[in-house]
């Protein structure tokens, strides 16, 4: 289901116009999974999604969801996906989940 709803956004977001011309924006984004639904990203690289926006994004794989929350925390990575339980374990201990 989650997988149908990624689809969907993406489809939705090709549709969209884009908007006006701009320097493009350098944006790494830290994966830690490999499961179902994981390939989102990779595909919206693909399809051109993140250039059509104005960003160039580096698609990097990151082994363990705390190792991205620490990456994201060090300003190494921009952007994280995998489980919200480290973002919140982290949060909580008291490291800046937004700069």
């Amino acid at each position: 289901m989650r997988l149908r709803h990624a689809c969907l956004l993406i489809v939705a977001l090709l549709l969209l116009p884009p908007k006006h011309a701009r320097a493009i924006d350098k944006i790494v984004l830290g994966y830690s999974g490999v499961g179902s639904g994981e390939e989102v990203h990779h595909f919206a690289k693909e399809v051109g999604l993140f250039k059509k926006y104005g960003l160039d994004v580096e698609i990097v794989y990151i082994p363990g969801g705390s190792t991205v929350v620490q990456s994201m925390i060090a300003g190494d990575v921009q952007f994280g996906r995998g489980s919200a339980t480290e973002v919140v374990t982290a949060h909580l201990a008291g490291f800046p989940s937004r700069r």
